[in-house]
């Protein structure tokens, strides 16, 4: 009878550790993986954020270079328009020069100034005695100096701010290629920073899952310790001396 009940007695401590380890096994931490499920699913979000975010802005850059796409062609365009005045000018210029006659001459001054047009005007020659040659003049009534000088002061001035016009203008080009070199940055720079966000996702991804399947599935190891060493070893020197027996 004592030998039974010592039999019995080792059998429910092993099976008392044998249940301690299934409960063990049963009862995982489920905070910590509620802890790591919300982790992930917080990090998915802001994934889902940052993306939706440099898609917008991508975006808007794509619109931004297609109206400065726009604008760099109007420039272009009114560059040639510029020189194609100037050559216009200089073609006007050398046709003035040569006029030879003074009825021509004096039907293109009244057709340049058609204000004056009405004037009585004419053309008189004066012998200069000291070359021996007779010059033309052209007679008109003095005040009309005026639209003379006038014209010559404007002349000047519009001279004036075609240069700066000119130069506004280069540097206006030289801010375009500054600006043109730092979104070309900023672009290689997000799309660095969206790579290397990438790469931490999915690393970070994956060792979640690991970290969830491990606390879903513990490795447990039966390691017999205190009262119940005592009761396995009874029950197996007991066990054993049933057998010899």
């Amino acid at each position: 009878m004592i030998k039974k009940a010592l039999i019995v007695v080792s059998a429910v401590a092993i099976l008392l550790a044998v249940g301690f380890t299934y409960v063990a096994a049963r009862f995982v931490d489920k905070a910590a993986i509620e802890r790591a499920h919300l982790q992930m699913e917080q990090l998915r979000g802001q994934r889902d954020s940052l993306t939706q975010f440099v898609a917008s802005r991508d975006s808007m850059q794509q619109t931004l270079k297609h109206t400065s796409d726009s604008l760099v062609a109007e420039t272009a365009s009114l560059r040639r328009q510029v020189r194609e005045l100037e050559k216009k000018r200089a073609e006007e210029q050398f046709a003035v020069r040569m006029i030879a006659t003074p009825e021509d001459l004096k039907a293109r001054l009244a057709t340049t100034f058609p204000e004056v047009r009405a004037s009585d005007w004419g053309i008189v020659e004066v012998m200069n005695q000291e070359q021996d040659v007779a010059i033309q003049y052209l007679r008109m009534p003095l005040w009309f100096s005026e639209t003379f000088i006038i014209d010559h002061q404007n002349s000047a001035n519009y001279a004036a701010q075609i240069d700066r016009l000119r130069l506004m203008d280069t540097l206006q080009q030289e801010t375009i290629t500054l600006k043109d070199s730092i979104l070309v940055l900023e672009q290689e720079k997000t799309a660095a920073y969206k790579t290397g966000y990438d790469s931490a996702y999915t690393k970070f991804a994956a060792l979640n899952k690991d970290y969830v399947n491990l606390l879903k599935n513990p490795r447990m190891s039966l390691k017999w310790t205190g009262p119940v060493t005592v009761l396995g070893s009874a029950a197996a020197g007991l066990l054993l001396g049933v057998a010899v027996q």
